[in-house]
């Protein structure tokens, strides 16, 4: 509002956009700090990748809210009312096709798992094309994800279901982290690059978008120490966080061309908001050349200096996360002189596992057949019991 005059619905739309940090930045960089034990007793990865969603879902709801401001069309009323009424959209759809997902005695193999999942979140965001409710979709993509994984951990419908497993969850995000860095990383990068025209963007607008940049990326860094301030955390834990803090990429690279396209769509005569588009896309576009590269390199580099770096295994962390009583066993096996790497006892649990899930199949079976043959022969059974005994 003070340095580019913007009204403050677009004010607001360009905050939003900006404030959510982006989680693969955090899961790139916390993730192998997490498997080499850095920060892993304070719970600082696992907090990191939780509060990252958390955040987006701030952002985008925030985003929605203030898209209504911004661009709506309809009167006071109910241009204030679009965003609520987006957000109540996209949290209901998306509890919605969590709980579609849930029955995986339908989706009974990963195929189905993944094409259900990826065409509900797609048909969510061109079904949102057509009132520009974009932040509705991606509420909605989030909190279907959100419903999922609650569902296949804790099996509230068992009728529907296989069975609580942590399989699934897995398995949907190996196969998105595959599908986001070969094909949507690439289009949705280089199309927040396409829409950058720098031939057409005041030479102005650079210097205040980058100044916008750093001094959110400040605020956001020490807004984060001071939070953690109350916590157990020690001085440098707290600091690696605030300087982990300031990563934007993706909902940067999602929503930030979305202000210009609905200028250049919605209102075509309107040269403000086309305007108001351009600035909040070149700061967006300079929000991740800045903070991503710089975001990455601290956690990479100060990660290992700053935290401290669990004396446990990776075997040993994996009970305390998971809770997994075979694997607490192997341990107690270990600590009474049974040496064995960790990838075999990995492996070897994990084999175990799948010849204990065959054999009480084939029990099922079989007692189902048993009890078949049983039934089938019942009528005989009671004939001959009641000649012996009249």
């Amino acid at each position: 509002k003070l340095i580019f005059g913007l009204p403050w619905g677009y004010a607001f739309v360009m905050g939003f956009i900006l404030a959510a940090v982006s989680p693969v930045i955090i899961l790139t960089g916390v993730l192998p700090l997490q498997r080499d034990g850095y920060g892993v007793d304070e719970g600082i990865p696992t907090m990191m990748v939780t509060a990252s969603s958390l955040d987006d879902c701030q952002g985008i709801t925030g985003y929605t809210i203030a898209s209504g401001l911004a661009y709506g069309t309809g009167t006071v009323v109910a241009n204030a009312l679009f965003g609520p009424i987006n957000v109540l959209i996209g949290i209901g759809g998306g509890v919605l096709a969590g709980m579609l997902m849930w029955a995986t005695k339908v989706w009974d193999n990963p195929f189905k798992r993944r094409t259900v999942f990826i065409l509900t979140g797609l048909g969510a965001f061109y079904a949102s094309r057509f009132k520009h409710a974009t932040g509705a979709a991606a509420l909605w993509c989030l909190v279907m994800g959100i419903t999922a994984n609650y569902g296949w951990t804790r099996d509230p419908i068992p009728r529907i279901s296989l069975g609580s497993s942590k399989e699934f969850a897995a398995e949907i995000e190996v196969f998105l982290g595959i599908y986001w860095r070969l094909i949507q990383e690439p289009l949705l990068f280089g199309l927040i690059g396409s829409n950058a025209n720098f031939r057409v963007i005041a030479g102005s607008s650079i210097p205040r978008a980058i100044a916008i940049v750093f001094i959110g990326l400040i605020v956001r860094a020490s807004a984060a120490f001071l939070t953690l301030s109350r916590t157990s955390l020690k001085v440098k834990e707290r600091i690696f966080v605030g300087l982990a803090w300031i990563g934007k990429a993706t909902v940067q690279a999602a929503l930030g061309p979305e202000p210009l396209k609905v200028a250049s769509e919605q209102f075509p005569g309107d040269e403000n908001k086309r305007i108001y588009g351009e600035e909040i896309l070149t700061v967006a576009v300079f929000a991740i050349i800045i903070a991503a590269p710089v975001a990455l390199t601290f956690i990479q580099r100060l990660g290992p200096v700053l935290l401290k770096r669990s004396t446990k295994t990776e075997l040993e962390r994996q009970s305390v996360d998971g809770g997994d009583a075979e694997v607490m066993e192997e341990i107690k096996y270990r600590e009474a002189g049974i040496e064995e790497t960790v990838d075999a006892i990995v492996v070897r649990v994990s084999t175990e596992r799948t010849e204990n899930i065959r054999r009480v199949r084939l029990e099922r079976r079989k007692g189902l057949q048993q009890r078949s043959q049983v039934h089938h022969k019942a009528p005989d059974a009671f004939e001959e019991r009641s000649i012996a005994h009249p």
